[in-house]
């Protein structure tokens, strides 16, 4: 069998800012402790100020780089240049990670150079189709992608958007994120708290979750994260009026630490979301040893295993209250230990080991190594 002595890793890390960020660097640090020698290329410029709606592209807090800042999305000659700089470094295969149209001409331009040198290309697919448009942008992904040797999936919803047939194929999950500096402290009892966190976007079916406020008296709810659209800020600002204590609003980016704050404050995640493939925030809530409820769609099912959460019947108000309520029968070291349960399962160590097992493969049949 080949042996995957060295990779490379395209796409967003520290620091900028957001979920795929975070997500290249902890599969970089476990694939750096498999001992496989691990490039980062990462952008300089990942999206031009008009298309970024956010507040800002690095995180609030300080990250230290990882890996080198090469590629400008909106300037060809920093792709050329960085596929020289890859051809020298002779990698046994290279990672791009996939997520959103915009990228297309950049790792179009990249994965034709790359293959025609005679390096195995990869994708790992967070999303295939986008929440909006999937029309439109499915011709993007399956353009870019039909030159791939393998592709990797973070649900099996997700890659069975993708029918074409490929050397290889495979659907894996979201990893846990987890943080030895902020140790996880189970709480006894409830609260009544439940937090909707992440980018406030139209297709995450906020009107849903807050729904539950005019369900059950005693809950509380609260959005943290950028909110995209000003008038939804707006709307979201006025019921906080209306519901007074019982709606918070974080309308701002979180920090690492800040997210592990407020998921400590709370009891559970809510995912109340009308399209999804997977979710990095469930992936976070399973780093606290919180619950998580989510909706009936997408990969979102997916992410609940027994004893770590609950999925709603519908994509309902009334659903959701009835999934929160089975949280709520249980104490919180009930759930706290379902989800320690699945851990190593669902750790980026064993991510890292079935992405290498399967890149190895695909090396052994093209006798590359």
């Amino acid at each position: 069998m080949a042996i995957l002595k060295k990779i490379v890793l395209i796409g967003p890390a520290w620091p900028l800012r957001g979920g795929i960020s975070l997500f290249n660097v902890r599969f970089f640090e476990a694939l750096t402790q498999k001992g496989v020698n691990t490039h980062v290329i990462g952008f300089q410029r990942q999206y031009p100020a008009l298309l970024f709606p956010g507040q800002s592209q690095d995180t609030p807090e300080f990250k230290p780089c990882v890996g080198k800042r090469m590629i400008d999305t909106c300037n060809p000659l920093s792709w050329i240049k960085t596929c020289r700089y890859i051809k020298g470094l002779k990698p046994d295969a290279v990672i791009f990670s996939w997520w959103h149209f915009w990228f297309w001409p950049c790792f179009k331009l990249m994965v034709s150079f790359l293959s025609n040198a005679g390096f195995p290309v990869i994708f790992l697919c967070h999303n295939y189709n986008t929440h909006d448009k999937a029309d439109l942008w499915s011709w993007f992904s399956a353009n870019v992608l039909k030159k791939a040797d393998g592709l990797f999936f973070l649900s099996d919803f997700t890659r069975n958007q993708r029918r074409e047939k490929y050397p290889l194929k495979v659907s894996l999950f979201h990893p846990y994120y987890e943080w030895e500096k902020w140790p996880v402290k189970v709480p006894d009892n409830w609260s009544n708290k439940i937090l909707m966190a992440g980018c406030v976007k139209s297709y995450k079916g906020l009107e849903i979750g807050l729904g539950l406020l005019n369900l059950d008296p005693k809950l509380e709810i609260t959005i943290a994260g950028d909110i995209y659209k000003p008038d939804l800020s707006k709307e979201i600002r006025g019921l906080e009026k209306k519901f007074k204590n019982r709606l918070r609003l974080y309308p701002e980016y979180c920090s690492d630490e800040n997210l592990v704050k407020l998921m400590d404050e709370h009891d559970l995640l809510l995912c109340s979301h009308k399209k999804a493939t997977q979710s990095g925030m469930a992936a976070f809530a399973f780093g606290r040893q919180k619950p998580v409820v989510v909706t009936p769609v997408g990969g979102l099912g997916e992410q609940i295993h027994p004893k770590t959460g609950v999925v709603a019947e519908e994509i309902t108000s009334e659903s959701l209250l009835k999934a929160i309520a089975m949280i709520y029968d249980k104490p919180p070291k009930y759930w706290a230990k379902g989800i320690a349960e699945q851990r190593e399962k669902n750790s980026f160590t064993y991510f890292a080991k079935k992405i290498c097992d399967s890149i190895e493969k695909i090396l052994h049949s093209q006798n590359v190594v």
